[in-house]
């Protein structure tokens, strides 16, 4: 029985180790092509703002656009999905909210303000309960993007 061996060239070698870190590249180009583009997450929460003379505003449900990716996005619009029922927006959006077209910049926010009584009546003209209206945000990329729960309202 005889064993032999084979021991490769050296253009072998060096084209083996040329391709694994071809390959290596490429993968952290993609990786890092992935990372660099905006990653906007919407959410909603309730909120109350205190003004200077101490008094507080009405109670308000504020949409907040977070920018979570590396590159920089506009929104062009916001609102409140109501599902099989249109859209819901702010005709008078409060002082508070961010004036539209707003730039979001990587690992900022924006938040969009709206009365809270006007959903109430909303929800209940429409017979939607408040879990299915799921706030939004539209890029100027033409992207819609949703919350993944809805208006945090109770009856």
């Amino acid at each position: 029985m005889t064993i032999t061996l084979s021991i490769p060239d050296l253009t072998t070698v060096l084209a083996w180790i040329g391709a694994l870190t071809g390959v290596a590249a490429l993968v952290w180009q993609v990786a890092t092509w992935r990372k660099s583009t905006h990653n906007v997450k919407v959410r909603a929460e309730n909120r109350w703002i205190a003004y200077a003379d101490g008094s507080l505003s009405e109670d308000l449900v504020c949409v907040i656009a977070h920018n979570t990716g590396s590159g920089a996005v506009t929104i062009e619009n916001w609102g409140i999905a109501v599902r099989k029922h249109g859209n819901l927006a702010a005709i008078r959006p409060h002082p508070q909210s961010a004036i539209l077209p707003h730039r979001l910049e990587p690992g900022a926010s924006a938040a969009f303000h709206i009365e809270a009584n006007s959903l109430r009546q909303k929800s209940s003209e429409r017979g939607v309960p408040f879990g299915q209206m799921k706030p939004w945000v539209r890029l100027g990329t033409g992207q819609r993007i949703l919350a993944g729960r809805g208006v945090p309202l109770k009856r």
